[in-house]
């Protein structure tokens, strides 16, 4: 097999190790890109003017941009989350 020296003298195994070191870094670089999305999540709680919990309310939230509407109904808590 062949040794760090066989390939191109003493510097090799140096520069194997900038190369694994400049590869990983690059990795890591990558891999916050991966997580980012384009979605997000809406949360919060329908109630009343007396305070009291609204079940079964239509939410709806609307994309100015894009005009796509998400819509969605409360719990019996008067919870929602919408997508």
């Amino acid at each position: 097999m062949f040794s760090s020296q066989d390939v191109s003298g003493k510097d090799s195994g140096r520069c194997f190790k900038r190369w694994s070191s400049a590869g990983l870094l690059l990795a890591l670089m990558v891999v916050p890109l991966l997580s980012q999305t384009e979605r997000g999540n809406i949360t919060g709680q329908v109630k009343d003017r007396t305070g009291a919990a609204v079940p079964g309310a239509e939410v709806a939230a609307v994309n100015a941009a894009t005009n796509v509407q998400a819509a969605t109904q409360s719990t019996g808590a008067g919870e929602y989350t919408g997508r």
